[in-house]
């Protein structure tokens, strides 16, 4: 004798197996809004403290050596950021303020490369000068923009108040 009640269940309990393999309702589609927090909290406030110290000693810099060896430091830590953001998975919906934040960063790389033919010069006044163009970027636009955009969003990203 077959139960005709079962039939339903059974088919209710195939097709939820099916939906989970398929990985609906998974978060798969990025990290939670804590994970995420969390993650860029440890990376964009120190990176973007940094950041703002070495442009600030490079538009201060009389001699070449020392500008070459902040120009490194400041493309190294650029290079290292950029690959951690690109293997976070933001919840989605801030996929594309993240895909921006990491354009921004890619660009503020090569606004920074550019200045090393001035480094190398005997004279720094160039890359003062240059240096001090970076503050009125287009990259550091696009990476404020990406910021306040996910802030707005309702993102803690570990900046202080005010900031």
């Amino acid at each position: 004798m077959r139960f005709p009640m079962l039939r339903p269940v059974r088919i209710a309990v195939l097709l939820s197996a099916a939906l989970l393999l398929a990985g609906c309702g998974s978060s798969s589609h990025g990290a939670s809004k804590s994970t995420y927090e969390h993650q860029m909290a440890a990376l964009v406030p120190p990176l973007q403290s940094r950041l703002l110290k070495l442009r600030l000693s490079l538009e201060q810099q009389r001699g070449p050596r020392n500008a070459q060896r902040q120009l490194q430091q400041i493309e190294q830590r650029l290079r290292t950021s950029i690959a951690t953001l690109q293997t976070m998975k933001p919840p989605a919906d801030v996929t594309t303020e993240h895909a921006s934040l990491i354009a921004g960063y890619r660009a503020l790389l090569r606004d920074f490369t550019a200045l090393n033919p001035a480094a190398r010069q005997q004279t720094t006044s160039t890359l003062r000068v240059q240096a001090g163009k970076l503050s009125t970027a287009a990259s550091l636009q696009e990476i404020g923009t990406a910021l306040q955009a996910i802030i707005a969003k309702g993102y803690d990203l570990g900046f202080p108040p005010g900031s």
